[in-house]
């Protein structure tokens, strides 16, 4: 009899100090991360009439070294996405407490940490009608965390999304975005991370930035998803049957608007330009030149990007030289023009990334859909873009960089998921391991090829 009695105390005590996780809607528990505000009923709420999840948080912040609020979540291994629309109910105590998805290493108050959040409203000038989304996020535990932010034109994000690309070899990719009514807008990545490990928590968060007033945040969630993440995929129809000449390299092309400063030069006029060989104002386009080169790595003034031991001049921009020096284009700092390089890529089956290091901006497609795009104005640094190949192919590579004033330079690179880490190295350098490039050159350039003439032959309009 004692012994039995000593079994259920003890089985009694052993059930209060433990916390167990009780499910809610889609989540598998909601709780404090660090401190927060209790309130009765519940800090998280599932009506399942409507679908939605009301979410009160308290707490100082998600933010610095450690974070403090109400979490619904759900463990998930592998890749994954969580989207939703978080909107305020009642009275929300400061302009800084912040609503949204998430995906987190654990449950520690300094966990690596990432999310797509909307801050009540704009702290410096009170204005609540046209609140920022940030990218919150937090690389290791002894960091704190940083944001990439950007604005709603005219109304406030709809709808918030972050999801995490599995890579293999302990890397992550790691994405937010916002919908402000027109599509999902990136706002931004922290690709290739070492720090999140096989299965991570993913949810929705509530802080009330009120921690000393014990003041809580109330958020409701609709249109809640949690599935595979969306990345640009290239579709099996969009491959080539052959790459035309089998000649390893890029066909590279620059063409310069006839005037200092142009009015509105940005992506569009680029892209008139390189289509139509005149620049949306009439003027036409003047210094047109293309070659082939076995690499993208163009310089012509400013930094010089990764592979600086590689630099060819641009066409038409800058006189080709047949021996390589440390600055081909002797810093004449040439503007106002655009580049095109294309190719034809074998690509396999599954996730790539494919990006630029350039000055200005550059966008990149491939069979027919685009991969990604820098900002229009940018000084030189890496862009890298990630993809998903349905099946085994070659595909058409068009790259665009546009260039304004100051620096210019271009470089193409891929980047390769190894079990030492990430290497990046430039596009088409198979003999690092990477995807294999094919100029498509005209006809008669086949011709001149064969004489040994790679990379000397193009056409010039002056």
């Amino acid at each position: 009899m004692c012994k039995r009695l000593f079994l259920l105390v003890s089985l009694i005590l052993l059930l209060a100090g433990t916390s167990f996780a009780a499910p809610v809607g889609v989540f598998e528990n909601a709780k404090d991360i660090g401190f927060s505000v209790p309130v009765a009923g519940g800090n998280t709420i599932y009506d399942s009439a409507t679908q939605t999840y009301y979410v009160t948080g308290g707490g100082g912040d998600i933010w610095d070294n450690w974070d403090q609020f109400q979490y619904a979540y759900k463990m998930v291994a592998g890749s994954v996405r969580i989207s939703a629309s978080p909107q305020y109910v009642g009275n929300v105590p400061d302009y800084w407490a912040k609503s949204g998805v998430m995906i987190r290493a654990s449950d520690a108050q300094n966990s690596v940490t990432y999310g797509s959040v909307v801050p009540r409203g704009d702290a410096p000038t009170g204005n609540i009608d046209r609140p920022r989304v940030q990218f919150v996020f937090r690389d290791g535990t002894d960091w704190g965390a940083g944001d990439w932010t950007t604005w709603g034109v005219g109304e406030p994000a709809q709808s918030v999304a972050v999801q995490r690309v599995d890579l293999g070899y302990g890397y992550s990719w790691v994405q937010a975005f916002a919908d402000f009514g027109s599509g999902w807008q990136s706002l931004g990545n922290k690709p290739l991370l070492t720090n999140l490990p096989g299965t991570v928590m993913v949810g929705l968060a509530v802080t009330s930035h009120a921690q000393w007033r014990w003041q809580p945040a109330t958020a409701k969630f609709t249109n809640v998803q949690i599935g595979d993440p969306i990345v640009p995929t290239i579709p099996k129809d969009a491959s080539v049957i052959e790459c035309p000449g089998q000649i390893p390299g890029f066909n590279i092309r620059a063409i310069q608007v006839d005037m200092a400063d142009p009015p509105g030069w940005g992506y569009n006029g680029m892209n008139q330009l390189l289509n139509t060989g005149a620049f949306p104002t009439g003027l036409p386009g003047v210094n047109e030149d293309s070659r082939i080169d076995r690499f993208v790595n163009l310089y012509d003034t400013g930094g010089h990007g990764e592979f600086s031991n590689d630099e060819s001049t641009v066409p038409g921009i800058d006189a080709f030289l047949t021996s390589p020096i440390t600055d081909p284009a002797d810093d004449d700092d040439d503007n106002w023009y655009a580049v095109e390089a294309t190719t034809c890529i074998h690509l396999t089956a599954g996730y790539h990334i494919i990006g630029a290091n350039s000055d200005d901006g550059t966008i990149i497609t491939i069979g027919g859909v685009e991969i990604g795009r820098a900002d229009e104005w940018k000084g030189a640094g890496n862009s890298d873009f990630l993809f998903m190949v349905t099946e085994e192919g070659n595909y058409s590579l068009v790259a665009r960089m546009l260039e304004g004033g100051g620096g210019s330079e271009l470089e193409l690179h891929e980047v390769l998921m190894t079990e030492n880490g990430p290497k990046r190295i430039l596009l088409g350098d198979t003999a690092n391991g990477g995807s294999p490039v094919y100029a498509i050159p005209e006809p008669a350039t086949i011709a001149l090829l064969g004489l040994g003439g790679l990379s000397l032959f193009g056409r010039k309009k002056s």
